[in-house]
């Protein structure tokens, strides 16, 4: 089964097709936009996570962003957001919701439980 596209909305500009580098995991997201962000800042996200009956669960953080950099192709920036205050049942259906995809980050991986 294919991962469907991910896409990203920043401050109600239009959603972006998140590309191969794209990860989330229960401690952050890294992700691209074409707006920069400013490090050590404090956002607000919402993501809409598959349901298993083909629905979505939205879940709302909070996240400081801890890194922003122009990608290599200078057209996007690409963002590291560390999530603040997530709670417990929201990290286990991301980490659930992960294992089944690419998006897993690399620190994750080493500590699936595969």
């Amino acid at each position: 089964m294919a991962t469907p596209p991910v896409m990203l909305f920043t401050g109600g500009e239009n959603a972006v097709e998140q590309p191969q580098g794209f990860r989330v995991c229960p401690l952050g997201v890294q992700f691209y936009s074409p707006q920069e962000m400013a490090e050590c800042t404090i956002h607000e996200c919402e993501l809409a996570l598959p349901t298993e009956d083909e629905g979505t669960e939205r879940i709302r953080c909070c996240g400081i962003i801890a890194a922003c950099h122009r990608d290599g192709d200078h057209s996007m920036y690409r963002i590291w957001m560390k999530f603040l205050d997530l709670p417990d049942k929201a990290r286990d259906r991301i980490e659930c919701m992960v294992q089944s995809t690419e998006f897993l980050c690399p620190y994750c991986e080493n500590f699936s439980s595969e």
